[in-house]
């Protein structure tokens, strides 16, 4: 498999002041490093290079809300795909290439927002340093190997300036001797994302600790129960119990 399965998409951001600050959000289920230490410059939700750009992944109305808030906002994706345009999360539709707006009940900023058909593992079409955030919300296990996560991953950083932030979430295995195809254990974690790229540096050390009993326990059986709301933390298929990590980054 090459590239990113549709419905995985990845998104670069550009604010227009330093000094602009949003509301900050709870951080998604899981692991992670406390996003409200990214510390002067930045907000949990996007941080900018002088001028401001941003890339971002997985659902268009969090793209059209930083479109509000952000000068430039880049979404890409393997747009087009009839098959995951149709079940599901019915995602990467490719209308949305000609006519964002169709995708949202309210008035957009279509002049903020670009959706790209793109393959996550190669940005080329982007210069080095070319955005302030890159944003990956469960994309990367997607991409067809570990390996290509971490391509995926040196790929995210070279397009964002020195001092940007690189934010990636992704499906972490909560037993290491467990396995899944679209899952990492800590240690392929470590190696595949954390220690992708020297260009990256977390910005505080993760939190391996796990979710609390209650969630183990009343674990959301996947796929059937997916849409159950209620301890949506922790997923088991009968083989495996995953959780998701989020990790954020300060570009060297």
């Amino acid at each position: 498999m090459d590239g990113t399965v549709p419905g995985s998409r990845n998104v670069f951001l550009r604010r227009p002041h330093l000094s602009e600050h949003h509301p900050a959000g709870s951080l998604p289920k899981g692991l992670g490093v406390d996003s409200d230490r990214l510390g002067s410059g930045t907000s949990r939700h996007a941080a900018a290079e002088p001028s401001g750009d941003w890339h971002w992944s997985r659902r268009e109305c969090v793209i059209f809300w930083l479109g509000d808030r952000l000068r430039k906002v880049v979404a890409t994706d393997l747009y087009g795909n009839a098959h995951w345009s149709s079940i599901g999360g019915q995602e990467a539709d490719s209308a949305v290439l000609e006519d964002p707006q169709a995708f949202c009940p309210r008035p957009i900023r279509t002049d903020a927002i670009e959706f790209r058909s793109m393959d996550g593992t190669d940005l080329s079409q982007y210069p080095d340093a070319t955005f302030d955030i890159a944003w990956s919300l469960s994309s990367i296990e997607h991409f067809g190997s570990q390996e290509r996560s971490s391509d995926a991953v040196r790929e995210m950083a070279r397009v964002v300036r020195t001092g940007g932030v690189l934010a990636i979430a992704t499906e972490y295995l909560l037993l290491p001797d467990q396995t899944y195809p679209e899952a990492f254990t800590r240690s392929e974690f470590e190696e595949h994302v954390l220690h992708a790229t020297s260009d990256l540096e977390l910005v505080e050390p993760i939190d391996w600790s796990l979710p609390p009993t209650e969630y183990l326990i009343d674990s959301i059986v996947f796929p059937h129960g997916i849409d159950r709301t209620r301890r949506h933390i922790v997923l088991n298929d009968g083989y495996a119990q995953w959780t998701s990590i989020l990790a954020f980054f300060r570009k060297r």
